[in-house]
Formats: C-alpha cells, sequence, structure tokens
C-alpha cells in the first residue's frame, strides 16, 4: 500500500476528527451527526446483532455449565487407629450463607453488571460524538461476560475443587462419611475454582477501564502539546485521567477479596479468576477497538477503516 494511503497523523480523517475544535463534528464531516454512518448506528440492524450477541454469551455460559462433567474429588479426611476423623483444616472453615457473606448475588449483580453497563452507557452516549460507540461498547460487554463467565463455569467442573468451607457447606457425616446437604450445597461445595465474583468483575471492570483508556487517547495529541509541563497541558491531563481510568480496577478487587475473607476461595481461585476475567474482556474489546494507547484508540476498528476507505476515495 503507498505511504500516502496510510493513517497518519497528519493527514488522515480519523486524526482530524481528533483535533475538531470542541469535539464536535459538522454535518459535512464523514464522522458528523448527519452523516450515514448515524443512521446506521441507530438501525435495527444492530440491536439484531446485539440481541444475538446476547444468546450467543448466554449460549457459552450454558454450555460451559452443562457440559462438562464434575471432577468428583475426594473428601480429605483420616481415620486413625482410635477411630477418631480427622478432617483437613483447609476444607473446614466455617460456612456463611449467601445471604451472610460480604457481596451477596444480588450485590455482584448491582456492582458487577449495573454499574459498570451504566457508566458505559452514559460516557457512549453522553461524552463522546463517536458514532456507534454505544452499540460496539455493549458488544464487547455482553461478549466478555459470556465468555468469562463460560470459562469459569467449565473449569468449575472440571477441576472440582474443594471450597475452603467444603465440609460445613455440605454438612459432611464423620459417622457416613458423606455429605448430608441438599444436591445444590453439595454440588457449590464442589465448585471453588476459579472464583465466579472474580471473574465477572474484574471482566466488567476492565471492559469500563479499557474504554475509558481508550477516549483519553493519551497518544492522539498534537505535536506543539508533546515537551508541555504545565498542570494545564493535554498530556499531564489526560495521564491524570488514565489513572482514574485504571482506579476503578479497585472495586472487583474488594470484591474478590471479600470472597477470601468469607472462607468461599483460596486466594488462587480469586487470582484465578480475575485473570479469566482480565483475559475475556481484553479479548473482546481487542475485537472491537485498537490498543488503547495507540494512535486513534478513540474509535472503533470499523470506523478508522471507514475512514481509511473515505480517503482512498
Amino acid at each position: 500500500m503507498p505511504a500516502s494511503n496510510q493513517l497518519d497523523p497528519s493527514s488522515n480523517l480519523l486524526s482530524e476528527s481528533l483535533s475538531v475544535e470542541g469535539g464536535k463534528f459538522p454535518a459535512s464531516h464523514p464522522f458528523g451527526p448527519r452523516s450515514k454512518r448515524w443512521e446506521i448506528c441507530h438501525s435495527a440492524n444492530q440491536v439484531t446483532v446485539l440481541a444475538c450477541e446476547v444468546v450467543f454469551s448466554l449460549l457459552l455460559i450454558f454450555v460451559g455449565d452443562n457440559f462438562v462433567k464434575l471432577n468428583y474429588v475426594n473428601a480429605p479426611y483420616v481415620v486413625t487407629d482410635s477411630g477418631d476423623v480427622i478432617l483437613d483444616i483447609q476444607h473446614d472453615k466455617p460456612y456463611l450463607t449467601t445471604s451472610e457473606v460480604a457481596v451477596t448475588d444480588g450485590l455482584l449483580l448491582f456492582f458487577s453488571i449495573v454499574i459498570p453497563s451504566c457508566s458505559l452507557l452514559v460516557f457512549s452516549i453522553f461524552f463522546t460524538t463517536v458514532k456507534s460507540d454505544t452499540f460496539n461498547i455493549f458488544s464487547v460487554l455482553v461478549l466478555a461476560v459470556g465468555l468469562g463467565e463460560g470459562v469459569t463455569a467449565a473449569c468449575k467442573k472440571y477441576v472440582g475443587r474443594l471450597r475452603p468451607n467444603f465440609f460445613n457447606m455440605c454438612a459432611f457425616s464423620k459417622e457416613t462419611f458423606e455429605c448430608s446437604a441438599d444436591e445444590a450445597l453439595i454440588l457449590q461445595s464442589r465448585k471453588s475454582f476459579p472464583s465466579g465474583h472474580s471473574s465477572l468483575s474484574f471482566c466488567t471492570y476492565t471492559v469500563l477501564s479499557l474504554y475509558l483508556l481508550g477516549k483519553i487517547g493519551l497518544f492522539s495529541y498534537n505535536a506543539r502539546y508533546q515537551y508541555s509541563m504545565s498542570v494545564t497541558s493535554p498530556l499531564l491531563r489526560k495521564r491524570a485521567y488514565a489513572l482514574l481510568s485504571i482506579s476503578v480496577m479497585v472495586v472487583p478487587a474488594i470484591i474478590s477479596m471479600t470472597r477470601i475473607r468469607d472462607q468461599w476461595h483460596f486466594p488462587s481461585d480469586v487470582i484465578a479468576g480475575a485473570l479469566v476475567g482480565v483475559a475475556s474482556a481484553s479479548f473482546c474489546y481487542s475485537l472491537h477497538y485498537g490498543p488503547v494507547f495507540g494512535e486513534g484508540s478513540e474509535f472503533p476498528i470499523e470506523q478508522k477503516i471507514e475512514a481509511e476507505n473515505l480517503r482512498k476515495e
């Protein structure tokens, strides 16, 4: 491809859109409010695509939870010569019910689904003029949650790791050497690795953090600001915004720590869950957006392609 056709900061429509005064596009601009892209963004086609992605994500979760056989790990106990039963102390921690833990299922949905979704909705509608942004970022969110939760559900059953509160959760009997709780609790007591709370919260907040970092456009600035070190310089402001964008990850970190404190997970469970969540979010984000620290990170990939096509015309 000739050099003149490449996207460079001085000549392409994408960079031109980054430097429009006030962040607003004129009606004649290719990314302006009356452009074809604006009409496509609000078409029923995107709603249909998003609905299909929701169904696909639910299917991933269903497959992960129902098509993997549970690995049955024997309860770790020892019977002494005198007949005493000694339970493994690592799995004999106190059992807190789902309503007694610090982060209940309701709080998890509120902090890990409602807040990130509402934040993305507000930012994509009111704080950016990038067209099709709402559709793209919610596509990322839906696919990331489906992938992350599907992998988590599959790993839980494939590994079958006993929880720290296994003996008390499943009501293990020292007389019969079997669990006497209901089947749902027995199954739950064998699904410690990885942490579902950790994977979900890290997944959604990673999407939010990546979105905010991309919108900052840390490397999308004019050359005349490159060496400016005043407190009002765009570069320093962007760095401050970047720190604020990363700070949202405190929320999933706190949620994950409560799972260790409540004796529902081992630290390794939480770390693995966090890795699954971050990896799922990063992968799905890369399908719709470029590197967050790259030129033109504010724009979805499809819009960058459109800008390149317009240049060729």
